[in-house]
């Protein structure tokens, strides 16, 4: 599957022209675009595109999150938008937490501690100092405490195999994430396991997520209340679970760039809710939660051919204007795009079968096709809120022509049989 958000156009080749987002684009770790391509471009390509290089800052190239054959195939069977990021992981083996520390408040924690007791890990605290990890089997103890002399931005580095302790990176409480922030967040392997909430309430602007193959995927929670200005999933991860972007524009008013790979197959509930993802398109024989991106600020969602859309998937997204159905579809979950306030226009697959409670209430929606020779079993709020239909005056809903009469007399259409016109698809 893809999930793609984000339409910031960034980044200049090398003559300074500022490169433009086409149907394929290819980002590098923390957003910037460094080619694109028009979908017959890409269908054309033999090879990726090269690599970027970034030995320069400590970092060993992992390649591109999508193959070839995954883009084209993207391209041919589902359409919308392909992103491609790079991922990376650091040359020196090590994590690296670039923190920026305010002159007014000098002092820091950190929760960490040893995998095992035959190898204690180290942590530098970029200031010249150096501490020993010790290795604890209660992670509630892992708070290892520095001051430094003044304020700047200090890359502390933490070598040899070790665990996140407790719930969160700078202490046992969202109040210690909340006091700094990470400018850049350098995963590297030595990283054995994330717990949720590990990156909970940070502030992370910049950020690489490895192939590691001791790092389990990312579970829920992992970035609720945060989110780095471009995310780039490693093909190693197969499940985005549930809340695991939960919340973050409460803290972060800032649309992202989020590069889902061609190797996930799920989506879990809330995901995405109330992230600044701007553009989403879903690849074939993906698995859907429900709330994934609820509240989000999406303005165009391309879907693959699935069977159902989960309850309230994208309500209240007010920004909504487009939405791809394709033919297979049979069922639209519960206030799947309630509150979607600019949808103006939809087109209802032939093979749809049933649109359930406010499914597309309070969208005020325009024009409806409805392509389905036999009409779809509705509600009497599919189209409303509290047995209201919120259906402009000018509202038309279009019906196969031959198939008219069955609508304005099908139960609960009826009630709408004024806005009912027959038309040739």
């Amino acid at each position: 599957m893809a999930l793609f958000l984000g339409d910031k156009l960034i980044g200049t080749n090398s003559i300074g022209t500022r490169i433009e987002e086409k149907d394929v684009n290819f980002y590098d770790y923390e957003g910037t675009l460094l080619y694109s391509y028009t979908k017959q471009e890409a269908l054309a390509l033999t090879a990726l595109p090269p690599l970027p290089d970034r030995t320069s800052e400590n970092l060993t190239n992992e390649g591109w999150n999508w193959t070839l054959v995954e883009i084209k195939e993207q391209l041919t069977d589902v359409g919308g938008i392909v992103n491609v990021g790079c991922t990376y992981t650091t040359t020196d083996g090590k994590t690296h937490i670039f923190v920026e520390i305010l002159d007014t408040l000098k002092d820091i924690n950190i929760c960490a501690y040893s995998y095992n007791s035959s190898a204690l890990a180290s942590i530098n605290w970029g200031d010249g100092n150096t501490e020993t990890i010790t290795y604890t089997s209660n992670s509630n103890t892992s708070i290892l405490s520095h001051t430094y002399a003044s304020g700047g931005v200090y890359d502390i580095s933490i070598d040899g195999s070790f665990r996140i302790g407790t719930r969160y990176l700078f202490g046992i409480s969202d109040y210690n994430n909340y006091r700094y922030k990470v400018k850049k967040l350098h995963l590297g392997n030595n990283l054995v396991s994330i717990h949720p909430y590990n990156f909970r309430s940070i502030t992370i602007e910049k950020i690489i997520i490895p192939q590691l193959s001791k790092l389990v995927e990312p579970s829920s929670s992992h970035f609720t209340n945060t989110l780095p200005d471009c995310i780039v999933m490693p093909r190693s991860y197969s499940t985005i679970h549930g809340y695991t972007f939960n919340n973050p524009n409460i803290y972060r008013l800032k649309e992202s760039i989020f590069v889902i790979n061609g190797n996930v197959t799920t989506i879990g509930y809330y995901c995405g809710r109330n992230a600044d993802f701007k553009n989403v398109t879903l690849r074939k024989n993906i698995a859907l939660g429900s709330y994934c991106f609820y509240g989000c600020r999406l303005t165009k969602l391309t879907f693959p051919v699935i069977t159902s859309i989960p309850n309230y998937f994208a309500s209240c997204n007010y920004n909504l204007s487009y939405i791809d159905f394709k033919e297979g579809l049979e069922s639209i979950g519960n206030s799947a795009f309630l509150y979607a306030l600019s949808l103006s226009t939809i087109t209802i697959p032939s093979t749809v079968t049933s649109i359930n409670s406010n499914a597309f209430a309070r969208c005020y929606l325009k024009r409806i096709y409805m392509k389905p020779s036999t009409p779809p079993t509705i509600q009497t709020d599919t189209f409303g809120s509290g047995g209201g239909f919120y259906l402009a005056s000018d509202t038309i809903i279009y019906v196969p022509r031959n198939s008219y009469n069955t609508y304005i007399t099908a139960s609960n259409w009826s009630d709408l049989s004024s806005y009912i016109q027959p038309y040739d698809f």
